[in-house]
């Protein structure tokens, strides 16, 4: 398989025709193989790594997942040109812990008596890769892998003005950060951005659409939050809902144009193919009682998010993988790092949570995805295949789920059978 770059459309910043998380082969913990100087890792230039990972990112935002709210040319030709994992989760609905796990191969990257773990900055970065963390949110902060100012492994670690707001820094000045770090800098690098939540009322900076510029009128107001906003639903008429969605698909064309920035500036920079990975660190689906972020939901559905990936050339295409298409393997965040580093030529760990899906590796066994949060215990959910259960606290509730297929979406059941029973006495035990 060959990367190549062809001209972009008119208005367009890049194009790249082949194969970007928010779960890829950073730090996940992994140990560098140990190479011979003929070894064929060492004998070609290490590729640039970009990780755009995205706040309330839902399927339902991408062309290619079926949305059809905004195009979304920049993620759906990622998704043509690379790997898609289609049956996608989080770790946690917070994207602080969800960005953690991302980072270490974790599955509960924040949660106390797990041993020290290198970040996938800090196995880049002892090998010879600059490395920085441009924030969109001060939220998306992984907080307990904060050794002094930036987080581990991260030589830089850059906030734009307004990160620190309700509703975070716009994607495009996310995206000057980055590229002005990218300036100052030579050799390969890895650059993790963030993007603050897409989602009404979110992104109305200072009563602005975020796209345009221009003056908002309509239902809802900067900084409300998702539960006076499920408050307000049953008033809103239908051109208020018609504003809402308009306000959303201007945040995502907006996050899509500026992930095509970064990956055309990325790209561009070395004549060495880079690697790009989009995830999504939380689904855009409110949680319990409409007070996502406060009270999480931990329903299997609410918790998958996108992740795709552009892997490096192989050395030896006639012989390598398919490196594009659909990966119907359940996946993680927490499988990003392992994923990058695997295809990056490290040997990754095996005392982590994460592990590889690079295309072509072995998975014997059944897999099975676990989320929940460091934050109290609001709730866990296990995931198994068809099958998952989800148990939420205060009141103790516990849920129990299937689907006919990992392309369709899981549905409540109210008769458990001993598989979905089995499950849950496992999730309660954990």
């Amino acid at each position: 398989m060959k990367l190549r770059l062809v001209p972009a459309p008119q208005g367009a910043r890049w194009l790249l025709v082949l194969l970007a998380p928010a779960a890829a082969g950073c730090g996940s913990g992994v140990e560098a193989r140990a190479h011979s100087p003929s070894s064929a890792v060492e004998s070609v230039p290490r590729p640039d790594v970009l990780v755009v990972a995205v706040d309330g990112f839902s399927l339902d935002d991408i062309g290619v997942f079926g949305g059809d709210l905004v195009a979304t040319a920049g993620f759906d030709q990622l998704a043509e040109e690379g790997t898609v994992y289609v049956d996608g989760f989080t770790p946690s609905p917070w994207p602080d812990e969800a960005l953690a796990s991302l980072l270490t191969g974790r599955r509960a990257a924040l949660s106390d008596g797990k041993p020290w773990t290198p970040s996938l900055a800090e196995s880049l970065k002892h090998v010879g890769y600059r490395t920085a963390l441009v924030l969109g949110h001060e939220q998306h902060e992984p907080e307990l892998l904060l050794p002094d100012e930036n987080v581990s492994g991260f030589e830089s670690t850059l906030l734009p003005p307004a990160a620190s707001t309700v509703a975070g820094a716009r994607a495009d000045e996310v995206a000057d950060a980055a590229l002005a770090w990218l300036g100052d800098v030579t050799g390969p690098v890895l650059m993790v951005a963030t993007f603050a939540d897409p989602r009404p009322p979110h992104h109305l900076y200072s009563g602005l659409v975020p796209a345009a510029d221009v003056p908002y009128e309509g239902p809802v107001s900067a900084g409300l939050s998702h539960a006076e906003l499920l408050r307000r639903a049953d008033s809103f008429t239908e051109d208020d809902r018609a504003r809402l969605a308009e306000l959303h698909a201007s945040e995502i064309a907006m996050v899509d144009a500026q992930f095509m920035r970064l990956a055309g500036a990325v790209v561009a920079r070395r004549t060495t193919p880079a690697v790009l990975v989009v995830v999504g660190l939380r689904p855009a689906a409110l949680g319990q009682a409409g007070r996502y972020g406060l009270v999480p939901s931990f329903d299997p559905g609410a918790l998958q998010v996108p992740i795709m990936m552009r892997f490096p050339e192989p050395l030896e295409p006639d012989s390598a993988p398919p490196l594009r298409g659909d990966v119907e393997v359940p996946a993680s965040l927490a499988d990003v790092g392992p994923t990058l580093l695997d295809s990056l030529g490290f040997e990754p760990r095996y005392d982590i949570d994460g592990r590889s899906l690079f295309p072509g590796t072995r998975l014997d066994g059944a897999r099975e995805i676990l989320s929940l949060t460091r934050r109290g215990l609001h709730g866990r959910c296990l995931i198994s295949g068809d099958r998952a259960v989800s148990v939420q606290f205060a009141p103790d509730v516990e849920r129990y789920y299937r689907r006919p297929s990992s392309a369709e979406p899981f549905v409540e059941t109210t008769e458990p059978t001993s598989r979905e029973l089995d499950l849950a006495r496992r999730l309660r035990n954990h």
